[in-house]
């Protein structure tokens, strides 16, 4: 006698074959469709970010190179309405029709050595993939170049204080030691005295910290009076956007995760719906289901000789299948 799960799945079999029937053709036709035919455009950029920030002025991470931290700061300004809007405005201007979305899907920004950042563009279109590459990079250039400016103006304002603050402990440094030699005149020739050394290492070390503040105010002003082509050196487009001459061919690995998952996804649904069936059903199917109810007593069953009835290829096929697993199926 048949239990009652193959019962349940007997009875249900082609809805739990919906699943198969539905998912795995729109699986195999999304594999098709994604092969060879995105066209892909990249441009290579090298970023030297300038040595005259201070700390509190500086990017990124310490233990990440200068293109890490670029990379990672052009795909936050992507993520931004401001910049994306900005370089679709100038893609449409230019006769190429672009949205924040479409500029930033499909876009992939990436270290690809220590000062070089790749930025990588895929579309249907080889011109339209080219397009937005060029863009994205121009706009970034600009905010770049505009950040440098005011980040000197603003590293400016910070050595300009420094160097206030700092003036002010030499000038304390110096008192203190001039203060001493007067009240100790032996102290300056004797060479020994540790009071009078310890004076003059504090001016000598704030005479050291007051001169490299202002090498690197030194450094800044000039930075910022720099002309525009000097600014550039610190970024500037190393291999420009290219024109794809073919599309993207995607790897048969990558083809056949869509089938796959689209199997998985068939069969976690199918178990899903299969289990539901079976936990819900409260029918009498078997014997096993008789004697579970209280105040009745199993005598004996039935066996069902009646004739074979004549059934489809499927049907057949399953019953077959059933049957040699050891068991045979109600009718």
């Amino acid at each position: 006698m048949a239990t009652k799960p193959l019962i349940i799945l007997a009875r249900h079999k082609y809805l739990l074959l919906i699943p198969f029937i539905v998912i795995l053709p729109l699986a195999v036709l999304l594999a098709i469709a994604t092969r060879n035919q995105d066209y892909a455009s990249r441009s290579t950029i090298w970023v030297q970010p300038p040595i005259f920030l201070p700390d509190a002025q500086s990017q990124g991470s310490q233990y990440l190179t200068p293109a890490q931290n670029q990379a990672n700061v052009l795909n936050e300004e992507l993520a931004t309405d401001a910049f994306a809007k900005a370089v679709a405005k100038a893609l449409t201007a230019s006769g190429v029709p672009a949205t924040a979305l479409g500029v930033r899907r499909g876009t992939t920004v990436f270290a690809n050595g220590y000062y070089s950042l790749v930025v990588e563009h895929k579309s249907a279109s080889a011109a339209r993939a080219q397009a937005v590459v060029q863009g994205i990079v121009s706009q970034y250039q600009a905010d770049y170049l505009a950040n440098t400016t005011q980040q000197a103006k603003t590293a400016a304002n910070f050595y300009t204080a420094q160097l206030t603050t700092q003036q002010q402990t030499l000038q304390t440094a110096r008192d203190a030691l001039a203060a001493y030699v007067r009240q100790n005149p032996s102290s300056a020739t004797s060479g020994t005295d540790p009071q009078y050394l310890a004076l003059q290492g504090a001016v000598q070390q704030a005479q050291n910290t007051y001169n490299a503040t202002q090498s690197n105010l030194y450094q800044v002003t000039l930075s910022s009076g720099s002309t525009l082509e000097a600014l550039q050196q610190s970024i500037r487009v190393v291999d420009p956007a290219n024109l794809p001459k073919a599309p993207v061919k995607v790897s048969l690995r990558k083809q056949a995760l869509f089938p796959v998952a689209g199997l998985l996804l068939a069969v976690s649904l199918s178990a899903a719906v299969y289990a539901f069936l079976l936990r819900t059903d409260n029918s009498i199917r078997v014997a096993e289901d008789l004697q579970a109810l209280p105040g009745l007593i199993l005598l004996g069953t039935v066996p069902d000789v009646s004739a074979v009835k004549k059934r489809g290829w499927p049907k057949h096929f399953f019953r077959l299948a059933v049957t040699a697993l050891g068991v045979s199926l109600q009718r």
